[in-house]
């Protein structure tokens, strides 16, 4: 019964998602585009026109000015499209969710022969699902995106044979510890995959559950909240150096200060572990909670 209710969650969110992700890409390609050209507009052609100071090269000049402004414009718009594609996912996910559950449809969702914690499985799997894909998508377009705008350095300063003695230079061991760091970093961000739509579900569950006349509204609410605090505590940690003083009393920077390329390599791996263990911590204290009110506290009447 799981993948049935998964089966009918991807398909309320893939017929918009491979949409989203069309106009994403073009987005990204608009973005590399726009960047590369600029910046040959600016290095190769108009300090060749502004020599000319004929009517000709003035009329020119103020053409490639309005040329410089359309393809920077062009540029940040479609950054900032492409952060709205994002955001707009993550909508849908969270949308299907809050109607699923707590609207009207949510009555005929529970009387389904399944228990609620099935449920909640299914709203996780899709919601991390189509984040992966997401980002994956995301990838792809901002590594296109990167070509485009560094397409004339690497035409003019590309150097494979540099390249091929840089990498061939790295140690053996080396490369051992960039697998392992990547194995790491691959759970690190399954994990935050994980916590995004956990934190997100909690929040809904939450301002659905204790307010119940204005069940969307409290639960933007309470999400917009978490995200002001974390982004306070992030910036106070960086401004009151919290975690460096939390590393001084650990001993972690007299022993980067002394350690060897080994212990370094250790030691990077052990705080990678660290991340790691407080974000799946943290997605399964989300996920737990949230079943938890959806399983004994949730009562729709």
């Amino acid at each position: 019964m799981l993948g049935k209710l998964l089966k009918y969650d991807l398909k309320s969110v893939g017929k918009y998602w491979w949409i989203i992700m069309l106009v994403m890409l073009g987005l990204f390609g608009a973005a590399g585009v726009s960047f590369g050209s600029l910046q040959i507009l600016i290095e190769d052609i108009m300090p060749k026109i502004q020599m000319d100071s004929s009517a000709l090269g003035v009329a020119l000049s103020i053409a490639l000015n309005l040329a410089q402004f359309f393809l920077f414009t062009t540029f940040a718009v479609s950054l900032v499209g492409v952060g709205a594609c994002g955001i707009t996912v993550s909508v849908l996910i969270y949308v299907r969710f809050f109607k699923h559950l707590f609207t009207d449809e949510g009555y005929l969702t529970f009387t389904l022969p399944v228990s609620r914690g099935q449920i909640f499985n299914a709203k996780v799997i899709n919601a991390v699902i189509w984040t992966i894909l997401t980002a994956i998508v995301s990838m792809i377009g901002s590594s296109f995106m990167t070509v485009f705008m560094s397409l004339r350095s690497i035409m003019q300063e590309s150097d494979p044979g540099a390249f091929i003695s840089f990498v061939s230079d790295i140690p053996f061991t080396q490369w051992l510890w960039f697998g392992v760091w990547t194995v790491i970093g691959l759970l690190i961000s399954i994990a935050g995959y994980v916590l995004g739509p956990c934190a997100a579900y909690f929040c809904i569950t939450l301002g659905a559950t204790v307010f119940k006349r204005a069940k969307l509204i409290a639960s933007i609410g309470i999400y917009l909240l978490m995200l002001v605090l974390s982004q306070l505590f992030t910036q106070a940690a960086a401004h009151f150096g919290i975690f460096y003083l939390i590393f001084s009393s650990m001993g972690i920077v007299d022993i980067l200060s002394k350690a060897t390329e080994l212990g370094l390599n250790a030691l990077v791996t052990a705080i990678m572990l660290i991340v790691l263990g407080v974000t799946a911590t943290l997605a399964a204290f989300f996920y737990s909670i949230t079943r938890n009110i959806l399983e004994r506290k949730l009562n729709l009447a």
